[in-house]
């Protein structure tokens, strides 16, 4: 772990990524490859053979026993099972967050329907706008009408008059 190859640009060269995340990373030193090699369903080769990183070729178990009930070969739901706990364990995205408000003020009548922008006839439409950074992978609490640690999770706040 603490050594690198000096082929690869650092030592965390590949990381997962969405599919069109092969052309975000550096690629010197790396051969070139197709959007899926960059993601988490990418290939390893193995004895010259390509097969996808994740699959399940166990065909004995930890006391050299032939595994019959989960043979990866006669049926291919054994021999995907990795990929289908991905989903829910696993992403690319990242949980952070960059949001843009505008808030406007408009003309209500007395039944509630929208009118024209205050200002509009006037040429004076005041408009305010605030540019936020959330990180969501920041435990906050949530409880209504009481106010939390939710400051928490706001990076990056930024009032545009």
């Amino acid at each position: 772990m603490l050594t690198c190859d000096p082929s690869v640009p650092s030592r965390f060269s590949r990381p997962f990524r969405s599919w069109f995340g092969s052309y975000l990373a550096a690629q010197s030193g790396l051969p070139e490859t197709d959007e899926i090699e960059s993601t988490i369903l990418r290939s390893i080769t193995v004895s010259g053979n390509r097969r996808p990183l994740l699959e399940n070729r166990r065909t004995v178990d930890d006391a050299g026993r032939p595994v019959y009930y989960a043979h990866p070969d006669p049926n291919p739901y054994f021999r995907y099972q990795g990929f289908q706990k991905l989903g829910n364990l696993v992403t690319t995205r990242s949980n952070v967050y960059a949001v843009w408000i505008t808030v406007g003020y408009f003309e209500v009548d007395k039944e509630g329907k929208l009118g024209q922008e205050l200002g509009l006839d006037r040429g004076e439409v005041r408009r305010h706008r605030a540019f936020y950074i959330i990180d969501r992978s920041i435990p906050v609490a949530f409880e209504r009408g009481q106010d939390h640690n939710v400051e928490k999770c706001i990076l990056l706040r930024r009032f545009i008059e």
